[in-house]
């Protein structure tokens, strides 16, 4: 996936759908596996910096279901039981990319994210 022209546009504004923000989200997570990189920030890849959220699936959250994590379009993906994704649970896909010590591990995690995102992707209509 690439980044197109406007969609810089969609994540600023209220016209982000679910499916742009997996695609958002896989093309992040995809730099993060070839990285290795600890930081996620969009604003590294696409030309944005007044974002409320680090995560385009939160920001589509944030947007369009007043920050109602259950709306996000990996709910039950790579959430914890509770659909939490954040800070406290370290059993998740993402905070074990989140505590990785060493790149090895923060590649094979990010990698993870970004094939859960990929499949995520084509099962939206």
């Amino acid at each position: 996936m690439k980044v197109t022209k406007g969609m810089e546009y969609r994540l600023l504004t209220n016209k982000m759908t679910a499916k742009d923000a997996l695609k958002y989200s896989i093309i992040l997570w995809k730099w993060l596996a070839k990285s290795g990189a600890k930081e996620k920030a969009l604003c590294d890849i696409f030309d944005v910096s007044d974002m409320s959220a680090d995560c385009a699936l939160c920001e589509y959250v944030a947007q369009k279901h007043d920050n109602e994590c259950r709306m996000c379009p990996m709910y039950g993906q790579w959430l914890s039981e509770n659909g939490e994704c954040g800070s406290f649970l370290e059993a998740t896909v993402y905070e074990k990319w989140d505590y990785a010590e060493n790149i090895v591990d923060r590649k094979f995690y990010a990698r993870m994210m970004y094939y859960m995102l990929k499949r995520r992707y084509k099962e939206i209509k």
